[in-house]
């Protein structure tokens, strides 16, 4: 695919309704320097520059995900508050990560 970035996939979550409560959408592609190059019929979702934690797993095994993902819901609101604006899972060869924007 022309302007691929890296071969890294993500997982994007975006279009919070009510944080964690409410229906968001959830996009899985790559990369790209140039969002008008994707060819037709597929979707473009732009991860916001902001604050964003990283919680790294122990790899790209579901397993590890959903203990990365139970270590960020066990996070204390009042501490780290999050923006539900736009979250990403990166996997790599090398395992994945989480990233989740705060405010």
């Amino acid at each position: 695919m022309a302007g691929l970035i890296s071969t890294d996939i993500f997982s994007v979550y975006s279009d919070y309704e009510d944080g964690y409560k409410g229906k968001y959408k959830t996009t899985i592609g790559y990369a790209v320097s140039d969002p008008a190059s994707i060819p037709e019929g597929l979707s473009v979702v732009t991860i916001p520059a902001r604050s964003y934690k990283k919680f790294p797993a122990k790899s790209g095994a579901p397993v590890d995900i959903i203990a990365a993902w139970q270590t960020i819901w066990a996070t204390d609101p009042t501490v780290f508050h999050r923006s539900f604006i736009a979250d990403c899972e990166v996997y790599s060869d090398t395992g994945a990560i989480i990233y989740i924007g705060y405010d």
